[in-house]
């Protein structure tokens, strides 16, 4: 779902005449800090993301980069923005014009290489891991809490990179290159609305740069802050329906007065407030799409501090501090009357049901049954909102040396991520259940009190769902819930590498790295007590807690195999980690790549690598959570099965004719994490080509075809997915599919009485596809 923004930049000096636009940038340029700006020593051997090497940037050509000038160009003043537009990145599943559908998610902002999932994806500053953002899925990086105007330029490399990165980079890596040598004061300021005059944006930053000491420190300062407003889904003609299939209306037949189920079909209350219209959906259904929103607003403030200085001339220290607060909210439609799972019938002896409804049974002769189904949307709650506060900090320190032509890098870096939100228009399903049980008042004759003596002690009140004023004060007071939900992410590294040549071989020097790491990652979450039961009208959360621990080694190499010979250039390179988890134990990862230049303007490669992804903390220490799930009994004699299927019901003693009650097929559930879970493998194979047509290289041409295979994938198993699996299995009943069912004996009547289920590694994902690149770079 894109939205179309109308954007224009000015200079100041233009402003006098453009200002009617839409958009205004202004960006100043103070001294005296200005006189060395723009002077910088050209640049012939840089560190390049897919590499931890420093190489020839042109022949690395499976990176591709961008600089500062085209994110500023794209006019994104969000990272997250300007990466969707990338055709690397696939659709990942939080944005701002996502987040409208998400219970947690709102205000977060992540990115999916391949389309192979955000945890898949690792998203890197100058080389180094940033922690996790995400309580429900740790490894996602955050991408609202990157401050765009610190950025040097964004390179993204495809496919397999955990022998050079780590865990995670099994569909890529992001590096994001920040501005570390600035020389003067730059102030932006940003304001804007969409091409439909909403959604408005706006955004200031400021950022210093200065060095001292004879130009042996440096000191880069940025302060940034933005906001963007909301734009709701009834403001687009594309979205002011809730449809399905494009053209086909999907309301919902929970409206603001209800429906309900009479002996003559489904009937709605008319103009009148009698309930004999007929229900129809285009007329009278709810269209959750108008209290739906298409992009939620978001609040930022952010701080960042980079530092170094050469205290020695072989060694130099840096130091990178920052920090992000963000603000943001969503909103979906108010909450449904649903009990334990599914809608809740109300009894026919409901004193409040409308006369006209109990009359179609009297007056076509058929009995009133026990009980009625009726649909409401509790409006009287207000719409459901989340309103989320992430905080996150940041520092690396560290220290780099020469020793002779061999290069170190002794790095440490603590960071926290901080998430709490917090969610309105809810209830309590137990207390809304106690107000629809009711009887007569005996000591207020006239007057309805609730069945439950408890209930009435903790302050039930009835509920007259089909009161026309709505719900009364003190029944929404007793039944009206909030959520409260809130995660700490910490992330502790200490890393060491070092690289130089190791000897010198005809066609050039070969280059090695050495590195060790240690990691340590954390998450501490809290959930309110009624979410953790499952009473709320919420979906029912666990809280999860946990650490995990990796200590790795790992090298890489490169070989010149030749230079100015037969060819202009061909290298050979290699890389190896070994990784040690608390959690899953050793993995590792490798790849392998040719590269070749048989000319000037020419370079061709190819790699093929294994990467690893190791379980993250809540998918090995979920708690258990769940509810109850209505299945189709296999075994069942009116189930359609195999010959096959029957037999193995058999096998267990359930005869042909068995014919579970419904309260019967009515299963509890659990859903937890897995402990035993073991490292994801995915495989690359990927070569391409990078062509200059012409001499000045302004003209790049790229191609790159990729194959990405993922072994072993951790997937969630869905309960009935899990039981029709069993009993298909060939390997029945030891398949793992049929561990955590559990059936009863003859004496339980062979029913379920529990079905437990998670996450397991039994999921295969695979992409391939070409990527095809122009680039042109005019004269200045």
């Amino acid at each position: 779902m894109n939205i179309t923004r109308s954007n224009q930049s000015f200079s100041l000096a233009k402003c006098r005449k453009n200002c009617p636009s839409l958009f205004l940038t202004v960006a100043v340029f103070f001294s005296p800090f200005c006189l060395a700006a723009q002077s910088e020593t050209p640049i012939t051997e840089v560190v390049v993301t897919g590499s931890l090497l420093p190489a020839d940037k042109k022949s690395l050509t499976s990176v591709v980069s961008w600089d500062s000038d085209t994110i500023k160009r794209a006019d994104n003043f969000r990272l997250a923005n300007f990466l969707e537009t990338l055709p690397q990145v696939g659709r990942p599943a939080n944005t701002l014009t996502t987040a409208g559908f998400s219970t947690l998610n709102g205000g977060l902002s992540s990115v999916d290489l391949r389309g192979l999932g955000a945890s898949r994806s690792l998203v890197l500053i100058d080389g180094k891991r940033l922690n996790g953002g995400d309580p429900s899925s740790p490894a996602v990086v955050d991408l609202n809490s990157i401050p765009a105007q610190m950025i040097e330029r964004v390179e993204v490399y495809t496919g397999g990179a955990t022998a050079v990165y780590g865990s995670g980079a099994m569909a890529g890596v992001i590096n994001i290159i920040t501005k570390k040598n600035l020389q003067g004061t730059f102030i932006n300021v940003k304001k804007g609305l969409s091409a439909q005059n909403d959604g408005a944006e706006s955004a200031a930053a400021l950022t210093l740069g200065k060095s001292f000491a004879d130009q042996k420190g440096q000191l880069t300062l940025g302060l940034n802050w933005d906001k963007s407003d909301v734009i709701w889904s009834s403001d687009r003609d594309f979205s002011k329906n809730n449809e399905r299939l494009g053209d086909r209306a999907a309301f919902s037949s929970f409206t603001e007065r209800g429906t309900i189920t009479s002996a003559v079909g489904v009937r709605v209350p008319n103009n009148q407030g009698l309930w004999l219209d007929t229900y129809n959906v285009a007329q009278h259904g709810y269209n959750q799409n108008k209290d739906r929103q298409l992009a939620i607003p978001l609040e930022r403030k952010q701080g960042n501090l980079f530092a170094s200085f050469q205290f020695h001339p072989d060694h130099y220290a840096y130091v990178q501090l920052g920090g992000s607060s963000n603000n943001s909210s969503n909103q979906q439609e108010p909450s449904s009357l649903i009990l334990n799972g599914r809608p809740e019938p109300l009894p026919s002896g409901y004193p409040f049901f409308p006369k006209e409804i109990l009359d179609t049974w009297t007056s076509t002769g058929k009995a009133v049954p026990a009980s009625i189904n009726y649909n409401r949307r509790l409006s009287e709650l207000g719409p459901r909102t989340y309103q989320q506060q992430r905080d996150s900090w940041r520092l690396l320190a560290g220290i780099e040396s020469n020793f002779g032509l061999w290069h170190s890098d002794l790095s440490v870096q603590t960071s926290r991520s901080e998430f709490s939100q917090l969610s309105l228009g809810h209830y309590n399903t137990a207390n809304l259940s106690n107000s629809l049980k009711i009887e007569a008042d005996l000591d207020n004759p006239g007057q309805y009190r609730c069945i439950s003596a408890a209930a009435r002690d903790a302050g039930c009140k009835p509920a007259n769902v089909f009161g026309e004023q709505g719900l009364a004060a003190d029944t929404l007071a007793y039944i009206q819930a909030s959520q409260s939900t809130g995660a700490q992410l910490q992330q502790h590294e200490v890393q060491w590498q070092i690289n130089g040549p190791l000897l010198t071989l005809p066609a050039g020097e070969l280059n090695t790295l050495l590195g060790a790491n240690w990691r340590q990652e954390e998450i501490e979450s809290t959930i309110d007590a009624l979410t953790q039961s499952g009473l709320s009208s919420s979906v029912a959360l666990s809280p999860v807690n946990g650490r995990d621990e990796l200590s790795e080694i790992f090298a890489e190499t490169r070989i010149p195999l030749a230079n100015e010979t037969i060819v202009k250039k061909m290298d050979a390179s290699f890389a190896y980690r070994f990784s040690d988890y608390d959690s899953a134990g050793a993995a590792t990862g490798w790849s392998s790549a040719l590269s070749l230049s048989p000319s000037a303007n020419l370079d061709l490669f190819a790699r093929r690598s294994a990467a690893v992804r190791a379980p993250s903390i809540s998918e090995l220490y979920l708690p258990p959570r769940g509810g109850t799930l209505n299945i189709a009994d296999p075994c069942a004699a009116n189930a359609s099965v195999s010959a096959s299927t029957r037999e193995k019901c058999r096998s267990f003693g359930i005869p042909d004719s068995f014919a579970p009650s419904a309260q019967e097929l009515a299963v509890p559930y659990r859903i937890r994490g897995n402990d035993q879970l073991q490292e994801e493998t995915g495989y690359t194979t990927s070569f391409g080509l990078t062509y200059h047509p012409l001499e000045d290289n302004a003209l790049t041409l790229r191609a790159e075809y990729f194959d990405i295979d993922i072994h072993n994938a951790i997937v969630n198993i869905d309960p009935t997915f899990k039981l029709n699996s069993c009993y298909s299995a060939e390997d029945f009943p030891t398949s793992w599919f049929c561990r955590g069912l559990n059936r009863g004996t003859s004496a339980q009547n062979f029913r379920f009485t529990q079905i437990d289920t998670g996450l397991e590694n039994i999921g295969r994902l695979q992409t391939r596809g070409s990527d095809f690149e122009k680039r042109s770079q005019c004269a200045s």
